[in-house]
């Protein structure tokens, strides 16, 4: 889950530069790049590689997180300006209850709850 939430933010920050393109760019893409940043040898990013697909492919039928992650990642159910809202959202949900999901434990990101009054002044502020 962790380097789930990582990629999730490395996505939203190229979102965020001023001129990028990246919106418009596959995940998949993003998923790469950030994947080359992380891992600067080869051989270690070759291996990386092959245990997030891997990881990816045998737990999006068993954690709802890594499905919706998949289904970004394939690119089938949602496309890249459905990314660019749920990342712009999640953004938002972590400014108003005050966490950064990419800085705690695996597993406790599932604990995380919005408080109504919150999530009515997040609803008010994406939808004006």
């Amino acid at each position: 889950m962790k380097l789930i939430d990582d990629v999730y933010q490395f996505r939203h920050s190229e979102n965020l530069q001023e001129g990028s393109n990246a919106e418009n760019k596959p995940f998949f893409i993003s998923i790469g790049e950030y994947l080359i940043y992380k891992y600067k040898q080869k051989k270690m990013l070759d291996q990386q590689a092959i245990d997030f697909l891997t990881s990816l492919d045998y737990f999006r039928h068993q954690i709802p997180e890594v499905s919706l992650f998949y289904d970004f990642f394939v690119e089938l159910t949602y496309d890249s300006s459905d990314l660019t809202f749920y990342l712009f959202v999640r953004s938002h949900a972590e400014r108003e209850i005050g966490i950064q999901l990419s800085k705690m434990t695996s597993g406790d990101s599932r604990q995380v709850r919005i408080y109504q009054s919150k999530g009515l002044k997040l609803i008010a502020f994406i939808y004006e």
